[in-house]
């Protein structure tokens, strides 16, 4: 979310679906949840209101209790994704390790690649960490392998199209 435009888009859908973080959850609004919660998380890289981030951060663990007892695993992996980069944007690297550590643990089996490439460099920061303490070396390897090769592609698709290549804020 680092055009302006997208950000204010972000906001307007928030407010348009009336999400709090107090809500009721329930599955069938866990992707709005889920939603709200990386809105929060690009909020407080944006303003750094601590106040947005504790909530994005209440707002995961309450959906990770419903999602560890429904036993929906890719909603618990994105939730815990979420968790790392919530930590990682907070300065917390150990926490922000743990986190990731369980993310990759259920995600390696599954063959889980674009949720984490999607995240973009807080997430290869992270994984750079992760593969330095030995967690997961072989899968974070392949992760930011995949992450390199796609800044690549879009790189040259950018550089193709007229476009200069555009810096990740």
């Amino acid at each position: 979310m680092g055009c302006a435009r997208e950000w204010g888009d972000a906001l307007g859908w928030v407010r348009e679906r009336r999400l709090s973080v107090d809500d009721d959850l329930s599955y069938l609004c866990e992707f709005e949840h889920l939603t709200l919660a990386r809105v929060l998380i690009a909020q407080f890289t944006a303003e750094r209101d601590e106040r947005t981030l504790d909530e994005a951060t209440r707002l995961l663990g309450r959906l990770l209790r419903a999602a560890d007892e429904g036993a929906r695993t890719g909603t618990v992996i994105e939730i815990l994704l979420l968790q790392a980069l919530a930590d990682h944007a907070r300065g917390d690297i150990p926490a922000a390790l743990a986190s990731l550590r369980r993310t990759l643990d259920l995600a390696e089996p599954e063959g889980y690649v674009r949720i984490f490439v999607d995240e973009g460099p807080p997430m290869v920061s992270l994984l750079r960490a992760a593969g330095k303490q030995g967690i997961a070396a072989g899968y974070v390897r392949r992760l930011l392998e995949a992450s390199s090769d796609t800044t690549e592609r879009s790189t040259e698709h950018r550089i193709e199209h007229g476009r200069p290549p555009t810096r990740e804020v």
